[in-house]
């Protein structure tokens, strides 16, 4: 009975015939990271520099995505930073490197984790670093806020912000 009060509610309302199609045109926005690989995309943008000395710094990366266990959404701000090596890549590939594994189903401590991982396989750097800042909107249900970290690496604090740093032997944690 109840579906059937359904249907009668849609077919009255003509504001809800073209919704399925706007919702399918939602998911693939919100999933677009799906398409893209990001190792591709930061590894066409990199340019060879030599004794490079200043850290690469990024933040305040706003971006919205959704958990994979419920699928609620999530909102945040990622923060990422880089001591070149020999290869440097633009902030806007950067941008997109956060934006091509935020617009998938995350769970917010391996994307972090996966940001800083192909940083630091593509470009090769002396460190990388990775803070988010997130905000589940899905009270009740587990995590509602929280900070993700990278967990392989050595923490600081830096304005009140804890990161997790990629620890290199030669030149020491750097710092922001």
């Amino acid at each position: 009975r109840s579906s059937r009060s359904v249907r009668t509610w849609q077919s009255q309302r003509s504001g809800l015939k073209r919704t399925p199609a706007r919702f399918l045109g939602a998911y693939e926005d919100w999933f677009a990271g799906y398409r893209v690989d990001p190792y591709e995309l930061l590894g066409t943008s990199f340019q060879q520099v030599e004794h490079y000395d200043r850290l690469v710094v990024l933040a305040n990366v706003n971006f919205e995505s959704h958990c994979e266990h419920h699928v609620a959404p999530v909102i945040g701000r990622a923060h990422v930073a880089y001591l070149p090596d020999r290869r440097l890549a633009g902030i806007s590939k950067l941008v997109r490197v956060v934006e091509a594994f935020t617009r998938r189903l995350i769970v917010q401590e391996k994307v972090t984790a996966a940001i800083a991982r192909c940083i630091q396989q593509v470009l090769e750097p002396r460190g990388v670093a990775v803070a988010m800042l997130l905000n589940q909107k899905f009270a009740g249900r587990g995590f509602v806020r929280g900070l993700v970290i990278l967990p392989w690496a050595l923490p600081y604090v830096v304005n009140g912000i804890m990161w997790k740093w990629v620890f290199d032997a030669n030149y020491g944690a750097f710092n922001a």
